[in-house]
């Protein structure tokens, strides 16, 4: 192809190249609505009642494939008892699977639809920082995007189910309220921080370094100021003793004279 002619192709080439990325913008901004949508949509069905049951819980105990979660409360449907049995195949909504995965001890909110005598996830579970209702938060990771709907979720909690209609507004979340002005509740959710191990560690050792020494019979303040007590307490008693005995010698010397 002669030069000429690859001059001639360039508008063409050009066209091309703004027609294939205008096409991958498009492409990627319908994911990104489609996502929004199915997580708004999933937010709303799970607060408008479309499961079983929606518990506060904590988590007692874990089998291979199920766990045991106390019912602290429930803000909707009810649970079949004070304890009950979860599909522990999910990772708490809002953070990775690195992080994310149910261990004994964690308080969660809980999105469940009962089949047979166990219950399986819904819509959202949410790792929660306590099991008080009013003051509980729920944690999440920045990367996974699922602040905004974890906001609207701890303040439905919060309030104990009462809000239910929540809005979006870029980064922003609003409670809507009939009769008052509507609720920013955006910074809700507490970020999610993993335990450093070697503070951790550092902090262990000190714990066995204090142990040992307290253990080989070795000098410590401790030992010290017990001993001075246990002295002191000996000469107070010593004291008041000699004092009940001179008292008494004086009052047996008056009444022979």
């Amino acid at each position: 192809m002669t030069i000429e002619a690859q001059k001639s192709n360039l508008p063409e080439i050009q066209k091309r190249k703004r027609f294939q990325r205008t096409l991958c913008m498009i492409v990627a901004l319908l994911v990104i609505s489609v996502q929004s949508v199915a997580a708004a949509d999933a937010l709303y069905r799970m607060l408008h009642g479309e499961q079983t049951v929606l518990l506060l819980g904590e988590i007692t105990g874990a089998g291979e494939t199920q766990l045991d979660v106390k019912v602290i409360r429930t803000f909707q449907g009810k649970a079949s008892a004070d304890t009950i049995l979860v599909d522990r195949r999910f990772t708490y909504f809002g953070m990775t699977s690195e992080n994310g995965s149910p261990q004994v001890g964690d308080y969660a909110v809980m999105s469940l639809d009962l089949e047979g005598e166990a219950y399986r996830p819904a819509w959202y579970m949410a790792k929660a920082d306590s099991g008080h209702f009013r003051t509980l938060s729920l944690h999440y990771e920045e990367e996974t995007g699922g602040r905004g709907d974890l906001a609207a979720l701890k303040y439905y909690v919060n309030t104990n189910g009462r809000h239910q209609d929540f809005y979006f507004d870029g980064e922003q979340v609003f409670a809507r309220r009939s009769l008052l002005e509507d609720v920013d509740v955006s910074d809700g959710p507490v970020p999610w921080e993993a335990a450093a191990p070697q503070a951790a560690e550092t902090i262990s050792d000190l714990e066995t370094a204090g142990s040992e020494e307290s253990t080989t019979g070795g000098f410590t303040w401790g030992v010290f100021f017990s001993g001075v007590m246990v002295i002191f307490f000996v000469l107070v008693i010593f004291v008041r003793l000699r004092m009940v005995f001179l008292t008494l010698r004086h009052q047996k010397r008056q009444a022979g004279q």
